[in-house]
């Protein structure tokens, strides 16, 4: 089978726009039977991917977190813009590090594909753990490629279009699919996004390819393929993700009108009025600063009880558990109806406390749900005005009501209440068992 390529020189088809120098694509061959001359410029599929603003702060905030301890002591140290210059130098550091690996892990695979001699890699390079996973991809499924490096365009969708250099098409198995290796952190998981299969729908579903004819770049047809594959790689081996190609391209078009509506979504937005001076006469309106929400009546302790489990199970909680809950004893004190069981190992205290860990064990560290509990034991709507905290909602149970929001955060927690969201604040209702 002989392998279709893509132009000899690919720049050809690229150019830079805007302050920041985004990739876009042109295609200025001539025109043809099917297309005719165009100088249209259309913006890159990564550009276009940026229009999802997922949050990847997590991710930068990973790779500060990889660095070594005695240097991010020695950031605590620094003032402030010192600091932040330092740790914006360590996420680009670790950004760099993770390019690199992508680079080499996905050359490597590419020359794979290819039947060439790999790019020599030495043990501690970045990608070389990855490598065996690669090997055993290839083992496992033989991809045989069927093109590679080639240009696509859409002239059209949303007024714009879009232009890429998908990574390939291969053949597994008698069917054609188009690929995209992901490398992944060691520490991390196997996945697929739904921006990744976007990109692969972008480029199976483009208006052509350009690839390298007898007599230069030509347009051709993009092939039909059976689907898209994600092959997420990691150290511990490979695994691949089928795209539906239909619903992918959903997204892509959705994602890129997006794009498309944020080019002029500033144009709502005038101009700031002239500064004027103030009437003299006129004296603004003082506004009274919102107090700390206290609870006038001691709630009902009832009797003491032996609060041991109770402590162990709090003890068990992850930090973050623990740091919640104890957000909530210090909103409950403040708020004059604490809940802390040192020195005073009450009913109520028990039961509150017991019901916390519950939410906290089960991922549910949750204000809103914490005061809709409330509320669904109390019939008391006061408990979820915004003004009210949820340690001062949730410590204002006596002793019977107490009892009752134990069993109430075990049913929240096993998944017997759902959210209202027609009332404002929304309200726990319960459903069918």
């Amino acid at each position: 089978m002989s392998v279709i390529k893509g132009p000899a020189d690919a720049s050809h088809f690229r150019v830079q726009v805007g302050r920041f120098g985004d990739r876009f694509y042109t295609d200025p061959l001539p025109a043809s039977k099917h297309w005719e001359l165009s100088d249209a410029t259309h913006p890159s599929i990564s550009t276009v991917k940026k229009a999802s603003g997922q949050d990847w702060s997590y991710v930068s905030i990973g790779r500060v977190a990889d660095a070594e301890p005695d240097r991010l002591r020695q950031i605590a140290g620094l003032d402030r813009g010192e600091r932040y210059d330092a740790l914006n130098s360590l996420n680009k550091r670790g950004l760099g590090r993770a390019g690199d690996r992508g680079t080499n892990v996905h050359s490597y695979a590419e020359a794979l594909l290819r039947g060439t001699t790999p790019p020599l890699m030495a043990e501690g390079m970045p990608g070389w753990e990855y490598l065996p996973a690669v090997d055993d991809f290839f083992a496992t499924y033989g991809p045989k490629l069927y093109a590679a490096e080639y240009v696509t365009i859409h002239r059209t969708l949303n007024g714009v279009g879009y232009g890429g250099t998908p990574d390939a098409i291969v053949d597994i198995g008698g069917d054609l699919y188009g690929i995209d290796w992901k490398t992944r952190t060691e520490t991390g998981n196997h996945g697929a996004y739904p921006e990744e299969g976007a990109q692969i729908a972008a480029g199976a579903f483009a208006d052509y390819m350009i690839v390298e004819g007898a007599n230069g770049p030509e347009r051709q047809p993009i092939p039909q393929l059976a689907g898209g594959l994600i092959i997420s790689i990691k150290p511990d081996g490979c695994k691949v993700y089928p795209i539906d190609l239909a619903a992918a391209w959903n997204h892509w078009s959705s994602l890129h009108a997006w794009w498309v509506a944020r080019r002029t979504e500033t144009l709502s937005i005038g101009k700031p009025w002239a500064p004027r001076k103030r009437n003299a006469d006129t004296k603004p309106e003082r506004i009274t600063p919102l107090h700390p929400v206290t609870v006038t009546v001691a709630p009902d302790e009832g009797p003491d009880v032996d609060v041991t489990a109770t402590r162990a199970a709090y003890g068990a909680l992850t930090q973050e558990g623990r740091v919640w809950i104890g957000t909530l004893w210090d909103q409950a004190r403040k708020g004059g109806c604490d809940f802390h069981l040192k020195d005073h190992p009450t009913a109520r205290r028990a039961r509150i406390t017991d019901g916390l860990v519950d939410l906290a064990t089960g991922d549910a560290c949750d204000a809103d749900a914490v005061k809709a509990l409330c509320r669904l034991v109390t019939d008391d709507e006061a408990l979820v005005w915004p003004t009210v905290p949820a340690g001062v909602a949730v410590g204002s149970l006596g002793a019977t009501q107490a009892a009752a929001f134990v069993v109430a955060c075990a049913l929240f927690i096993a998944g017997r209440y759902a959210w209202d969201f027609t009332t404002h604040p929304a309200r726990l209702v319960e459903v069918a068992a």
